[in-house]
């Protein structure tokens, strides 16, 4: 998850500061196992930072239901795809099925090498730092494209 990933970066204060309205869902959120986590997420929902989307009793059958929503994915990440899809709004994401969906349903999907470029574009985070934060993310996610990440790094240095 992009927000797990800037949370083991130390970039969710930069992240939040971001003129963005920031939600997840009641069922992702519920996936945040680690006590300091819950606590870190916690304090961006009580200072209105992050909304919890609350997925309806109705809206569960509706989700399962839902034939372009892949089989493939957990119900998290259903809920995630079903929400965005609805508001119409921008997913953030790392899963590779989930961003595959979400680009064949024609809604907007980012990850967090994204993120990174917008918090250097909004000068919430310097040049240097970006390139040390990519650098741990390599060591952190080692699911994303090391080529990518690289890539995004050279970018940086120019």
């Amino acid at each position: 998850s992009v927000l797990f990933d800037l949370y083991e970066l130390g970039l969710l204060a930069e992240f939040f500061a971001l003129p963005l309205e920031i939600c997840t869902t009641d069922f992702v959120f519920a996936e945040i196992q680690q006590n300091e986590q819950q606590q870190v997420f916690h304090v961006w929902v009580a200072m209105d930072r992050l909304t919890i989307l609350t997925t309806p009793a109705e809206e569960i059958d509706a989700i399962q239901d839902d034939e372009t929503v892949s089989s493939l994915l957990s119900f998290p990440d259903k809920t995630l795809l079903w929400h965005t899809k609805h508001l119409e709004g921008t997913l953030l994401s790392g899963d590779k099925k989930l961003r595959l969906l979400a680009e064949k349903l024609a809604i907007e999907v980012h990850g967090v090498l994204w993120v990174v470029d917008v918090l250097v574009n909004q000068k919430l985070l310097d040049e240097s730092m970006a390139i040390d934060k990519l650098q741990q993310l390599k060591a952190i996610n080692p699911r994303l494209s090391v080529q990518l990440i690289n890539k995004q790094i050279e970018k940086l240095k120019k």
